[in-house]
């Protein structure tokens, strides 16, 4: 319906599950700006229940005269959907549609590495020196960050924190550490040796892949002298 309709705009966040949002006469109209919808004439707010296969035809009224024939429901203009029907003396007839792909979430957007954050957390340190008509070299001689220690650049720690000490860079010695390490409070105290990801993660490519999508729809339409049928 997106660009075969003027002015109708069809919004959508691909996640599974939602619905598209359908506007006919823009956004705000008084009262919401959801269409109503017509399906064999029933009126109805969800079509969620509808098979794209099973619609013929689709009609959008979006003048003055849909608010004559469906009152106050149509300010924010009326979608007419008429399904297929089965014909009058037509045999048994059998069609089958099959849709199968993939969608893909994308690339997500660029998020900063470690080495990134550490820069420009040293970058903001010396821009606000300036701005504040100090020297930014003598900025970063007084700071001390409790991860990226101090100097004119940052260091990357091997250990976020050792038993609640920062930033620790060098060798520890893991087996001695073993032996206090604890996560139960009712034990005493939290002890932790918790190892820098220096070349970070990107959760976003973590947690999304590529997905399969398909539909199948099987239909069978007939009739005889007095009876239609259609299923699907």
């Amino acid at each position: 319906m997106q660009g075969r309709v003027p002015g109708v705009t069809v919004i959508t966040n691909g996640q599974p599950g939602t619905t598209s949002q359908v506007r006919v006469r823009g956004f705000g109209a008084f009262g919401g700006n959801q269409p109503l919808y017509i399906v064999d004439g029933v009126p109805t707010s969800d079509i969620s229940f509808l098979n794209p296969d099973d619609i013929e035809t689709t009609t959008v009224l979006k003048d003055a005269a849909s608010a004559s024939i469906y009152g106050a429901r149509a300010a924010s203009g009326v979608i007419v959907y008429t399904t297929r029907r089965g014909k009058r003396n037509q045999k048994l007839s059998v069609t089958y549609d099959g849709m199968y792909g993939f969608t893909s979430p994308g690339k997500g957007v660029d998020m900063m590495n470690p080495s990134d954050f550490a820069d420009w957390t040293f970058n903001a340190i010396k821009n606000t020196a300036v701005q504040n008509g100090a020297d930014p070299i003598a900025a970063l001689a007084t700071f001390n960050h409790p991860q990226f220690g101090k100097g004119p650049t940052p260091v990357i720690p091997d250990y976020l924190s050792v038993g609640g000490t920062p930033g620790i860079t060098g060798a520890v010695d893991l087996d001695a550490e073993k032996l206090k390490y604890n996560v139960d409070p009712r034990k005493g105290s939290i002890y932790q040796v918790i190892a820098a990801n220096k070349s970070g993660t990107d959760w976003f490519k973590e947690i999304t892949h590529n997905a399969p999508v398909y539909r199948q729809t099987l239909g069978f339409s007939g009739g005889g002298e007095s009876h239609r049928f259609i299923s699907g």
